[in-house]
């Protein structure tokens, strides 16, 4: 093969390689989280063409995120088809990006939990469900159209002053609703930055 992808656990990574040859010529995908570049050159030498990529769930369907590092632009053209490709220069972002990813399931937990509240009210389980996933898909699609700013002021945007929206946002932010992701998420970013390095 020309092209070679590396989608192993970090702990497998370097016994994985050890029954391969690469050559200069090689093209190499990595998928394995927190083996930085420096390592996958010196595992993968004399391979120099070398990129890690975040590949999620979505990219079934032509859609998320595709963090890659560096741009290759060969590989690059070749994952659009599959999500938005996001071509990432500094290794650093290229880690916060992969710990973000692990809030994958907390979102599909929020959405799960939005269509089993509404079952408790009484709402037969197809239509909670149903509503609980547009909904989900909706707003992101909104995250999408926007800009970076924009992004920051959609949760105001929607707010009617004594609203419904207001009232439980407020509230969200009383009780630190957001700032209690911020421990798990370092600790995984800790965890990233730990592993595969020699």
């Amino acid at each position: 093969s020309d092209w070679v992808v590396l989608a192993v656990l970090p702990d497998q990574a370097e016994h994985v390689v050890q029954d391969l040859k690469f050559n200069s010529t090689h093209t190499v995908i990595s998928l394995v989280a927190g083996l930085e570049l420096k390592s996958l050159l010196a595992l993968l030498s004399p391979a120099q063409e070398i990129c890690r990529l975040i590949p999620l769930p979505p990219i079934e369907y032509g859609t998320g995120p595709i963090p890659l590092f560096p741009c290759l632009p060969k590989v690059a053209e070749f994952l659009k088809p599959l999500g938005t490709v996001i071509p990432v220069e500094d290794e650093t972002c290229f880690t916060v990006f992969s710990a973000c990813s692990a809030l994958m399931a907390n979102f599909f937990e929020a959405t799960a939990w939005q269509a089993r509240w509404m079952e408790e009210q009484g709402v037969p389980r197809e239509e909670a469900a149903l509503y609980a996933s547009s909904l989900s898909a909706g707003l992101s699609e909104l995250t999408t159209r926007s800009d970076p700013a924009g992004l920051q002021s959609l949760s105001q945007e929607c707010l009617t002053a004594g609203g419904l929206n207001e009232h439980v946002l407020n509230k969200s932010l009383e009780m630190g609703w957001f700032d209690r992701i911020r421990v798990p998420l370092d600790q995984v970013l800790s965890r990233l930055k730990q592993a595969g390095r020699p």
